[in-house]
């Protein structure tokens, strides 16, 4: 995706896709780690995580103006 863009400049930009992506990745360690029975405060850094992932999203896809 990352090659079609930068090559055709068609499809997603890195830029608005890596945050998107990051959110999801950390949410699906916070499950992995809860499945796995981890002391609490790794899935909570996890989550975390997920919310900075998430503010950044929405920084990027917010109208400016």
């Amino acid at each position: 995706m990352f090659a079609l863009h930068r090559a055709t400049g068609r499809g997603i930009p890195p830029a608005r896709l890596l945050p998107t992506l990051a959110a999801g990745a950390c949410l699906l360690i916070t499950l992995r780690l809860m499945l796995a029975g981890a002391w609490w405060g790794l899935p909570a850094l996890s989550l975390l995580g997920a919310l900075i992932a998430h503010l950044a999203d929405l920084k990027v896809r917010w109208p400016r103006g």
